[in-house]
């Protein structure tokens, strides 16, 4: 039997770490809904949530066939290997061979005029789609 003094913090962090990923969301779905319009910010979300659950639907039941000890081996394993690329990151960091990551620098650019993106974007979608039904020759880029 599991007693709240050994789940109680276990569940406490994984209750967090969601409420982390709900914030995470809810900022990506402002930031799009501010600068793309409401429409498709929603229309997204809504979208990811179906696929969300349509994914447990399918492949929740699917996750008691595996025995927990090679799911948590596997787990394990990805949290290594990600935990061992940053930390090499870090030490090359430390060790002066790779620049240093300034976010004051990146703060104090130029400011990013995201309709000017939008644009460019969507001209290089144009031209893309031209190309790709034949409509445009290699050299009227």
């Amino acid at each position: 039997m599991i007693n709240w003094i050994h789940a109680g913090p276990v569940v406490t962090a994984a209750f967090l770490a969601s409420v982390v990923e709900c914030v995470e969301a809810a900022t990506i779905i402002l930031a799009v809904g501010t600068v793309r319009g409401w429409r498709s910010a929603l229309l997204g979300t809504a979208a990811g949530l179906a696929v969300l659950a349509a994914l447990v639907v399918v492949l929740g039941p699917a996750l008691g066939a595996i025995p927990l000890t090679v799911l948590q081996l596997v787990v394990g394993l990805l949290l290594l290997l990600f935990g061992l690329s940053w930390l090499r990151k870090a030490v090359r960091r430390a060790a002066g061979t790779l620049a240093l990551h300034d976010e004051q620098v990146q703060i104090k650019g130029p400011p990013i005029h995201l309709a000017h993106l939008h644009v460019r974007t969507m001209n290089l979608l144009h031209c893309s789609a031209k190309r790709s039904v034949g409509g445009g020759s290699k050299s009227n880029a």
